[in-house]
């Protein structure tokens, strides 16, 4: 059955709207172009619109109850407890509210717990109550979320993807201005160019519509919520592309460096299993375009908003995710692969995660790859045999394997390893030249006393050294050291920016 038309839409809405339909509760509503959403007590009801957009088909009933399970069968995954089911409203004078399960003749109503806006991720940017560790935990939660992801056809490949948006800037250039023509060319000529690169990448049934807005906190969790569940051509798709609309919605915010820390947190999880390893890792190199893409959406979104509704604010904000678009395709990209040694409490991964951001690099730890090999969380320490001749050379046999399916994409990649012996230094100057990469290997030199201290005030860290590992290698031959000597107690920011100097004399 279907709608008999807004006359039902008004009556459904009603019924929603009514306290009496909630036990006294009162009522909140909030309408977007697909549905309307009632808040009341502790839930939420979700009343999908009678509508078809083309890319979007909810004009009978049918299709309103096919998305709306399928949106609580997906968001399930990555939110599990936040969807309590499906109602119905039954037709009647007056229609009822049926809770779940809704009879199959009933007009579908998802039914969802309540949570507070200030939950939303939008929100905690906004007030600056993002952190490095939450960021972590919401980029492991992704890539679990695409981890139990079905593989799937994928339905739009790239030269498609960036052509549609080239179309839809062409279109809006009286609006966007002077920048609109190179984004268009520029969004062509990679599509083109990258096109055999992400077609070798596999699909999942995604996400979609991954941005800050659609992430909440979740009983202590970052929980991925609100997927797109009308549009297959819009959820099965690369993960890397679904984790790019997160990244750019970073970036467009200021908070670069904690895209840093997402783009990390998700390629280690996802590379959890041989299997997720080329997910995470072989192409890095389509990043900045797919973050382009994403940016030139949001542009096309505001544009059309700025030409419909003469929104002076809106034009402002298209050209906006305009210039980030154009920053993405412009910057030179050559692949890069920079080395990070020294003994523990040396500073690496503090340096490794200062270096990141600016150069767009993935980090691969051996601390990391060691607890994953060895199947434990990083907090836990681990005995004596994860740290064999055979198990360190399984470590950095990983580590070079990694390295070089990003490197062969044209990505930045940051080794933040011991490097206690010659060999492994060479080893990572050979991986460069193999993979035509430029090369920096950068070694981080400190008085023993500060090494120790370091190690002994780590908490909670992924790395096992403590002061007798320190002690134990200060004895160590550590042979030639030919790369870039930099002061390791000179101040995390002063390293950094020796390290940067080091890296642009490439």
């Amino acid at each position: 059955m279907g709608w008999r038309g807004e006359d039902d839409f008004a009556r459904f809405t009603a019924l929603l709207a009514d306290p009496a339909t909630h036990d006294g509760a009162s009522v909140a509503r909030i309408d977007t172009h697909t549905a309307a959403v009632f808040l009341a007590g502790d839930r939420a009801f979700k009343l999908r619109r009678p509508v078809d957009y083309g890319f979007l088909d909810y004009s009978t009933r049918a299709r309103r109850r096919a998305s709306a399970e399928r949106e609580i069968a997906e968001n399930a995954r990555s939110a599990p407890g936040l969807y309590l089911g499906l109602a119905g409203i039954a037709d009647g004078t007056p229609p009822q509210l049926i809770a779940p399960p809704a009879p199959a003749d009933a007009e579908p109503v998802v039914v969802m717990r309540r949570f507070e806006a200030a939950c939303l991720f939008d929100r905690m940017a906004a007030e600056g109550r993002l952190d490095a560790a939450m960021m972590r935990a919401t980029g492991q939660a992704v890539a679990e979320m695409h981890r139990g992801a079905q593989p799937r056809p994928c339905l739009r490949p790239l030269p498609d993807l960036a052509l549609a948006e080239v179309s839809a800037i062409d279109r809006l250039a009286p609006l966007l201005g002077a920048e609109a023509a190179p984004v268009a060319a520029l969004l062509r000529e990679h599509g083109r160019r990258l096109a055999p690169l992400a077609a070798a990448r596999p699909a999942r049934r995604c996400h979609g519509d991954l941005h800050l807005r659609n992430i909440v906190l979740w009983q202590g969790r970052p929980a991925p919520f609100d997927c797109i569940d009308f549009n297959d051509e819009l959820t099965d798709i690369d993960p890397l592309y679904d984790l790019a609309f997160l990244l750019m919605d970073l970036d467009h915010r200021g908070l670069s460096a904690l895209a840093s820390v997402t783009l990390n947190a998700w390629a280690e999880r996802m590379a959890a299993d041989a299997g997720g390893e080329a997910t995470a890792y072989d192409g890095l190199g389509l990043l900045p375009l797919y973050r382009a893409c994403r940016a030139a959406i949001r542009a096309k979104v505001a544009g059309l908003t700025a030409q419909t509704c003469g929104d002076a604010g809106a034009a402002e904000e298209a050209r906006g995710y305009l210039a980030l678009a154009h920053g993405y395709l412009d910057a030179p990209r050559r692949a890069r692969l920079i080395a990070v040694g020294g003994l523990s409490g040396s500073g690496k991964s503090t340096l490794a995660r200062a270096l990141a951001p600016s150069l767009d690099a993935v980090i691969l730890r051996t601390d990391a790859i060691r607890k994953a090999l060895w199947g434990a969380p990083e907090s836990e320490r681990l005995p004596s045999g994860a740290y064999t001749p055979e198990a360190s050379i399984a470590v950095y046999e990983t580590m070079a394997r990694r390295a070089r399916m990003a490197l062969a994409g044209g990505a930045t990649v940051i080794l933040d390893a011991a490097h206690l012996r010659e060999g492994e230094r060479d080893a990572a100057a050979e991986l460069a030249a193999q993979a035509g990469a430029d090369f920096t290997g950068l070694w981080l030199d400190a008085p023993p006393e500060t090494l120790a201290a370091r190690v002994e005030a780590r908490a909670g860290d992924v790395s096992d050294a403590d002061a007798r590992v320190v002690a134990k290698q200060a004895g160590y031959d550590l042979g030639t050291i030919r790369w870039t000597r930099l002061r390791a107690d000179a101040g995390a920011a002063r390293v950094a920016e020796a390290a940067l100097s080091a890296i642009s004399g490439i």
